[in-house]
């Protein structure tokens, strides 16, 4: 993809220097593509590259795929799956890099952050449509919805923290 990106730049400096007329629009839509592409590839190998090192409770069962949504796309990686028992003796499965990237489901941080600023401001369909001309990120709407059914309680505290600091 870094190769792509400078593919992009060579021909837009040809154009250019050519006298041609460029259609700039069409350009930076291609760029931000690759480039977004190619950060979603070094994320999704570190990711794999952590995630044996990371150990968990129990016996590791092996690895299982995940789909997560990324503030530069989709990315799909493999990830040990543990399963054992609590201190307070109950069985438990975790898979210890979901939890040590604070995953929200398949969403990253960054990205359950953005969909939920974005969710108080426009309907999901429009969510949808500005994350994927943006960022090239898909997401359902009924995904989202699930999103800020899990995030609304932590949102609630916090307004309700909030509108208490501020009561004189």
């Amino acid at each position: 993809m870094a190769g792509e990106a400078e593919e992009i730049i060579r021909r837009l400096r040809n154009e250019l220097q050519a006298g041609g007329k460029i259609d700039l629009a069409a350009t930076e839509v291609a760029l931000r593509a690759a480039l977004l592409g190619r950060g979603a590839q070094m994320l999704q190998q570190a990711l794999e590259e952590a995630a044996p090192h990371l150990s968990g409770m129990g016996q590791c069962k092996g690895t299982q795929t995940r789909d997560m949504i990324t503030l530069l796309g989709t990315i799909r990686v493999q990830r040990p799956y543990y399963h054992g028992w609590t201190p307070q003796g109950e069985r438990r499965g975790t898979y210890p890099l979901d939890e040590a990237l604070g995953l929200n489901g398949r969403y990253t941080p960054g990205a359950a952050r953005l969909i939920t600023r974005m969710a108080a401001q426009m309907p999901f369909e429009e969510i949808g449509n500005a994350l994927w001309e943006s960022a090239g990120v898909r997401v359902e709407p009924r995904s989202m919805h699930r999103l800020l059914q899990r995030t609304a309680p932590a949102v609630a505290a916090a307004m309700k923290a909030l509108g208490s600091a501020m009561l004189p």
